[in-house]
């Protein structure tokens, strides 16, 4: 009887963990962003984005930045920093929330702006 006791407890432990591993992972989803530059053009840019969407926040950036992140962590022994190209933004908000944290890169500056969007169904 003590067993089965000690079974269940453990059982349940474990439940609780696997629930706890599953709430606690990143969706992703790979999206194909064609835009222009210049209103007047007739060719569009293309790139692909990514959208990870987690328990606490939404993020959109390029998939560039994921192998850029890799080469950055390779090379920082090395003292040299691979940097994005292209349109090189990324968004970043809360769940549940309206107001966006956006990320630029520019004449090799970052910059940091809110926006707030709101989205009606």
């Amino acid at each position: 009887m003590i067993y089965f006791a000690e079974m269940k407890r453990l059982f349940i432990v474990i439940i609780f963990f696997i629930s706890y591993c599953f709430s606690a992972q990143t969706q992703r989803f790979l999206f194909e962003f064609s835009y222009k530059l210049d209103s007047t053009a007739e060719h569009k840019e293309k790139e692909n984005y990514i959208l990870d969407v987690t328990s606490k926040e939404v993020k959109f950036y390029p998939q560039e930045f994921i192998s850029i992140d890799s080469l950055n962590k390779i090379s920082r022994e090395l003292t040299k920093i691979a940097l994005p190209n292209g349109f090189n933004t990324i968004v970043k908000r809360k769940l549940n929330s309206s107001i966006n944290d956006n990320y630029g890169f520019s004449n090799g500056k970052y910059y940091k702006f809110e926006t707030t969007d709101t989205i009606e169904w």
